[in-house]
């Protein structure tokens, strides 16, 4: 952020334009044009990391989501550190694959995919369903998108039960 702030216009428009950021392209030097600009590859940066930390956060269109499924995998550690047993619990409640010798970290990832999912908008959640093989139309609710985003993510929840079990055979 401190080398934005002190980056001229042009460069900070440049930056913006190597990360494919919508911009309006302004000759004006205002505060205001320049924050904006900040906050824009800010926000492009904090996706970039997080999708290298495996979020789907360069998927997923609402920023706060992005930052709602990082704060909670972020509490998921720390329960799992700070409290096994309560995590294995709150693990066993959200109805994800569970096998003899399954490590923390495998749980944590199963929690991460299923965060990933949760966030993911509808054409995202039929793409993930599509990869697997899974139905995208067929036999969704009709009344709101969520409840159809809803049973997308159940399908994949499912699956991934499915494929656990299949794979420790």
């Amino acid at each position: 952020v401190m080398v934005w702030q002190r980056e001229p216009l042009p460069d900070l428009q440049k930056d913006c334009a190597k990360l494919k950021i919508p911009i309006t392209v302004m000759q004006t030097d205002s505060e205001q044009y320049r924050c904006s600009l900040m906050e824009k590859l800010l926000t492009e940066d904090r996706k970039a990391f997080w999708t290298a930390k495996g979020f789907a956060a360069s998927r997923i269109t609402v920023f706060q989501d992005i930052l709602d499924i990082v704060r909670a995998y972020d509490n998921y550690v720390r329960t799992s550190i700070d409290d096994p047993e309560a995590f294995r619990k709150t693990y066993s409640d959200l109805s994800l694959p569970e096998a003899a010798g399954m490590t923390q970290s495998h749980r944590l990832r199963n929690i991460k995919t299923l965060l990933n999912w949760e966030s993911l908008p509808l054409r995202e959640l039929q793409t993930e369903c599509k990869e697997r093989g899974l139905p995208t139309n067929q036999g969704l609710p009709i009344r709101s998108l969520n409840e159809r985003r809803g049973a997308l993510v159940q399908r994949l929840r499912m699956d991934m039960q499915v494929n656990y079990v299949f794979t420790k055979e």
